[in-house]
């Protein structure tokens, strides 16, 4: 069983026996013809967390790439993290475009003689108006 390390995957090579070892660190089964090669089956992942579960298996070159991403890792939990949380409201933002076209809409529909909200005192005169123009259209 060998672990080797071919940017930007790992291959866990093994024979079927051992299938099961690959597969509950969390590696991909890719068969035959299909990627990440074209000309043979193999266990593979791109996580470098999955391959080190199989590290006491890798070649130099796939420890060094484990160890490479582990301490980049750890000196990045190192870092001081100045994290600063508001708890202001943002600004409330003016849509005066969109009241325009708004406005714009409403002035076409009662050129066309399309009920709009805003000319209606009620809600029910509103929607008399609207189904009135639907049986209209509707030619009942």
């Amino acid at each position: 069983m060998k672990l080797a390390y071919g940017a930007p995957n790992f291959y866990f090579l093994c024979r079927y026996e051992d299938k099961d070892i690959a597969k509950g660190a969390g590696f991909w089964w890719s068969p035959e013809g299909e990627e990440p090669l074209q000309d043979r089956g193999i266990w593979w992942t791109e996580g470098v967390s999955t391959a080190a579960k199989l590290v006491r298996y890798a070649t130099p070159k796939a420890k060094a790439q484990i160890s490479k991403v582990s301490a980049e890792r750890k000196r990045i939990r190192a870092l001081p993290v100045n994290l600063k949380v508001s708890s202001k409201k943002p600004e409330k933002v003016t849509r005066r475009k969109r009241s325009i076209v708004g406005k714009e809409f409403d002035a076409l529909c009662r050129e066309e003689g399309i009920p709009v909200r805003k000319d209606f005192k009620s809600e029910a005169k509103y929607q008399q108006a609207r189904e009135g123009l639907t049986a209209a259209i509707k030619g009942v």
